[in-house]
């Protein structure tokens, strides 16, 4: 659960959220015990259910729940862990230690919690969860600042995640988890399209080369290359780090959800099914992992469960915009427009940074019939767009289903040639599945399933 932050400054928060992270990420080093996430347990830190209600919510036998005190160079952290099911106390404890020996205090909740839970911890676990990752508490503090931020999302909020991590690495040059944070920043950057791809590689391989030279054993870090080198369309190197990561730390949800989608762009489904709902069992409130499963129903054919499954995220988040695209995708394909078209209206307004509700929007008109309104939309697609023209590869599917066929194929082809993201999303995503079975299409995606 969250530690709720006791310290007189409220500006503290931010260390009571990173400590709970780091909590979970050091105990998540216990192959024995199944750990939560972080976007999962943060819907509780202000929590309004008891504990056996959170525990179900959670599908959690056992919590560990506390609070942090930072006052000057000192913390104060107090813990206990809870038997859900009885409501019991298994263990509880407190520390009072200087704040230079905060990574010890973690280590023992770490070997505490498996104790009291008869888990052996591994002699490798044991050194992981003995390591310390900086001894500069100026570079900690200003990467728990960093993760806090990175965490909230949103252009702006990423900016002062950066400058966290870029000053917490000129503190300590061999924080590992710093340059790693970092490199998450302009890989979502990337997938926003607020940087070009050819533009952060260089950065971002660099960073991570200089991680993993600190730390080889850093499942963030192998994960986070295997999100580059999947964007590179370097396919097998890119399933070679993600397997990497979950032998390092079959805990660490974000492998298990990020190699589910590389799983179903190549096709995978099943195994992606697998992947996806591990990562539910570790992160079964986050929005992202939900919103994947509903995908993966799509895959299957079971669309009204996968609108159900849409709605259900949106309780969790109502403003994800990724599941109103999803929801409004889900909607053409049982050819229900007007509800297909109101969900990429509601996904326009909460992203109005982002071209692909636009196109969407542009999408569904044609297939519906309505040529003026796909029209109207895709004449504004083809103006630049806030001074970056709009890729290709979503164009060509307006175009596609208004019927003009050879410059869809010429538009996305072009797509495929410049490696673009949005290429692979249109290439697999279920709703262009009528694109997809066209045969010149076929080549095209032959190419994207592939990476050659």
């Amino acid at each position: 659960m969250p530690l709720q932050n006791l310290s007189p400054d409220p500006n503290d928060e931010y260390f009571a959220d990173g400590m709970t992270e780091e909590l979970i990420s050091t105990i998540s080093n216990v192959s024995g015990l199944s750990v939560i996430s972080r976007t999962s347990v943060m819907q509780y830190k202000k929590p309004t259910k008891k504990i056996a209600a959170i525990g179900e919510d959670l599908g959690a036998g056992t919590i560990v729940e506390g609070s942090v005190r930072k006052f000057g160079n000192k913390i104060r952290v107090a813990v206990q862990l809870i038997e859900v099911k009885e409501d019991k106390h298994l263990w509880a404890q407190n520390y009072d230690r200087n704040l230079d020996d905060v990574f010890e205090v973690q280590s023992d909740v770490a070997k505490h919690v498996a104790d009291a839970l008869m888990v052996r911890i591994l002699s490798p676990e044991l050194d992981r969860i003995g390591q310390t990752p900086t001894k500069n508490m100026d570079a900690y503090a200003l990467y728990l600042k960093g993760k806090y931020w990175w965490n909230k999302r949103g252009p702006e909020y990423i900016r002062k995640a950066i400058d966290c991590f870029e000053l917490a690495i000129k503190q300590d040059t061999n924080f590992a988890l710093a340059y790693v944070g970092l490199v998450d920043c302009y890989l979502v950057m990337v997938d926003w399209g607020s940087l070009g791809l050819k533009e952060a590689s260089p950065k971002v391989k660099s960073l991570l080369a200089t991680a993993l030279k600190i730390d080889e054993r850093l499942a963030e870090a192998h994960t986070s290359l295997a999100a580059l080198l999947e964007l590179e369309w370097e396919l097998s190197a890119a399933e070679k780090e993600y397997k990497r990561a979950i032998e390092l730390n079959s805990n660490y949800a974000t492998a298990h959800h990020w190699y589910s989608i590389f799983l179903d762009r190549v096709g995978r489904n099943e195994e992606a099914l697998k992947e996806i709902t591990t990562a539910l069992d570790l992160d079964p409130v986050s929005p992202q992992v939900n919103d994947c499963l509903g995908i993966e129903m799509v895959r299957a054919g079971r669309l009204e469960e996968a609108i159900e499954q849409f709605k259900r995220t949106l309780t969790l988040q109502p403003d994800f915009v990724a599941t109103h695209m999803f929801l409004g995708e889900t909607y053409v394909m049982l050819s229900e427009f007007d509800e297909g078209i109101a969900e990429f209206q509601r996904a326009a307004k909460l992203a109005t940074d982002i071209v692909f509700p636009q196109c969407f929007i542009a999408y569904a008109y044609a297939l519906a019939g309505d040529r003026e309104n796909a029209m109207r939309n895709i004449s504004q697609l083809d103006a630049p767009s806030k001074g970056r023209p709009v890729p290709s590869a979503l164009i060509s599917t307006v175009y596609f289903a208004l019927g003009n066929i050879e410059k869809a194929y010429s538009l996305m082809k072009n797509g495929v040639e410049e490696r673009s993201s949005e290429a692979v999303y249109v290439m697999t995503l279920p709703i262009f599945r009528r694109i997809q079975s066209e045969p010149r299409f076929k080549e095209l995606l032959e190419i994207v399933v592939h990476g050659v």
